[in-house]
């Protein structure tokens, strides 16, 4: 509320924008005639000094909402199952990965308007995390590695709560990958256990108030190649020693 109404454990502040000053309604002091708190409400024993309980205001509290968090892992999903192997070597995360936060925010006419918020890039374990955020409908970009182009087949709902499984979707081998939207909600995120993968603890300031199971995975790109080359002796082995077996140039590959 905006007034001095004498009510203890009620919000009295008023704020312009997050992040902003808080700012109480001007407060008059009159001796004797102050509200009288409950002696169980939290600070309420603070005005027994000063001539007694009649003399002091103790019903002026500033209520804030917790800061939100988001973020895990973007990984590579060498067998393109959808779930990251952590004894697996060739299925560790990706480093230096840009990864965007969206905000989703519904218009005047009922429609999502996505508004981008921030950009970050995976550490070197291929986690990455966005905190300081207010409740609220959100989305993950993550743009395609440059050897690992294609995100992985096992997509599934982004706000499953599930960690270490993959939450995107892509549209061609190349493009950004987006999760669906997902809800950010105080005490209501994922705890303990249900976030037991790489980059779960992230939010262990704040557990239940973080979603540290939001993953991204892409299969690693491969390759094939090698040489053509003269055979004179068609013995199907190339001799380097011989000059006569070098490589042929300008031969079409299909």
């Amino acid at each position: 509320t905006d007034l001095d109404d004498g009510t203890d454990l009620d919000d009295n502040g008023v704020q312009d924008t997050p992040g902003g000053s808080v700012i109480s309604p001007v407060v008059t002091l009159t001796p004797g005639d102050e509200p009288l708190e409950d002696p169980a409400n939290p600070g309420a024993s603070q005005d027994t000094l000063n001539g007694g309980d009649a003399n002091g205001d103790m019903t002026i509290d500033f209520g804030f909402v917790p800061t939100l968090s988001v973020g895990s892992t973007v990984f590579y999903d060498q067998d393109n199952d959808g779930e990251q192997d952590e004894d697996n070597p060739l299925e560790a995360g990706i480093d230096s990965v840009a990864v965007v936060l969206v905000q989703v925010l519904e218009d005047v006419n009922g429609m999502d308007s996505l508004v981008v918020l921030d950009t970050t890039f995976t550490d070197e374990e291929g986690n990455y995390l966005f905190d300081s955020l207010s409740p609220g409908d959100y989305q993950i970009l993550v743009a395609a590695p440059e050897d690992a182009q294609t995100n992985s087949d096992g997509s599934t709902p982004a706000d499953d709560d599930v960690d270490g499984v993959d939450d995107a979707e892509q549209m061609m081998p190349g493009d950004t990958a987006s999760t669906g939207t997902f809800t950010l909600s105080v005490g209501d995120e994922p705890t303990g256990d249900q976030e037991d993968f790489q980059g779960g603890d992230q939010d262990e300031a704040n557990d239940g108030s973080g979603n540290m199971t939001i993953d991204v995975s892409f299969v690693p790109d491969l390759s094939i190649g090698s040489t053509v080359f003269y055979d004179p002796n068609d013995d199907g082995v190339q001799d380097l020693t011989d000059p006569l077996e070098g490589g042929i140039a300008g031969v079409v590959v299909e």
